[in-house]
């Protein structure tokens, strides 16, 4: 026998024996599917029912009974269960059928609420009494008033009773609501004052609190100082400071230092008085004192250069001071035309600019 057809006996072999372990294979998984699915399985034994006990007391067995109940329970249990791809399809068929309508809730699915309305705004409010200067308010240091020489010896001041809560307001009216006074010494957290007049709000020999306003330049200086006994006209006295005063700054237009001549006609006077005017603003000016009363309205005429056309304006008296050994009250325009507004502006705006050219030639 030759090599080749022993080689060819050997595969024979082996093609025969591969055949039947995949024979028996698939035997097996074939046995796994029919046990899986209940085909070729015997039937499971119907249980005997149980005896109930009978209406008498005794006991009956239910094996008797027939009907359409009783065949319906043994074709469940003899019946196979149902396999994976019936109830595959079983679940495609009821995905097929839409959900049923659900009812919407008033508001989830409807139009958007309109959005809420906006807030009314506030009433604007009325102007402030002192004059129609805008305030604002800040706060600085004592220490830097002394620093910068706001409360040097001789400095104006106005005094009254402190009023609770903060300062919002500067001390406006006549002697009878406000006294004078002046500084007489500044130090680390005193201040020596001199009034001239008795404090108003305040009784003689009583310990109070009191405002005291310092100006300079453009800007109002409060604080409340004291405690202290109320002191008597001409009387010096000393008062603990506060750290810190509250500014207010009183201008809301640039002022221009002038020396203009200006008349000055008082509600009840016969003749105009003739007055000199120290400063000027497209707001109002400053004056040298006229016997006028806060917010009494006067006219005014004067002249600017080198147009000689003069301006007539009624003005509103605001409050009156004294600095630097002059008395001086300040007024406010009242209905400025605009031509004359404008030229007041113009003349400032030259003025400084002259003013400029000269500090540069020197």
């Amino acid at each position: 026998m030759s090599t080749l057809g022993a080689a060819t006996v050997v595969l024979l072999l082996l093609t025969v024996v591969l055949l039947a372990a995949v024979l028996a294979r698939l035997r097996a998984l074939e046995a796994e599917v029919g046990r899986a699915s209940g085909v070729g399985a015997a039937p499971r034994a119907v249980p005997p029912p149980l005896p109930v006990a009978g209406a008498g007391g005794g006991t009956g067995a239910r094996a008797g009974r027939t009907g359409p109940g009783s065949a319906v329970r043994q074709e469940r249990r003899l019946a196979p269960p149902i396999r994976p791809a019936a109830t595959a399809r079983i679940r495609r068929t009821f995905a097929r059928t839409p959900p049923p309508a659900r009812a919407r809730t008033p508001g989830a699915l409807g139009p958007r609420p309109p959005p809420p309305a906006p807030a009314p705004r506030a009433a604007r409010a009325p102007p402030p009494p002192h004059g129609g200067f805008s305030m604002q308010t800040e706060t600085v240091r004592y220490d830097d008033l002394k620093a910068t020489g706001r409360l040097r010896p001789g400095t104006p001041v106005r005094v009254t009773a402190a009023e609770p809560g903060p300062i919002a307001a500067p001390l406006e009216g006549d002697d009878q609501l406000v006294a004078n006074g002046e500084v007489v010494a500044a130090m680390a957290r005193e201040l020596a004052l001199r009034v001239w007049e008795h404090v108003p709000g305040t009784t003689a020999g009583r310990v109070a609190m009191l405002r005291v306003q310092v100006e300079h330049d453009a800007a109002l200086y409060l604080a409340d100082v004291g405690p202290v006994e109320t002191p008597s006209p001409g009387e010096t006295f000393w008062a603990a400071v506060p750290f810190e005063w509250t500014r207010l700054n009183r201008r809301g237009a640039y002022r221009l230092n002038v020396d203009l001549p200006v008349l000055i006609h008082i509600p009840g006077s016969a003749h105009p008085v003739l007055r000199r005017m120290l400063d000027l603003s497209a707001t109002g000016c400053r004056v040298e004192a006229v016997n006028a009363r806060p917010d009494e309205v006067v006219q005014l005429r004067f002249g600017l250069m080198p147009v000689a056309r003069e301006i007539i304006a009624a003005a509103r008296v605001v409050r009156s001071g004294k600095k630097g050994g002059t008395e001086w009250t300040a007024m406010e325009f009242v209905d400025l035309a605009g031509a004359d507004r404008d030229r007041i502006v113009r003349y400032m705006f030259e003025e400084q600019t002259r003013l400029l050219a000269q500090r540069l030639r020197r």
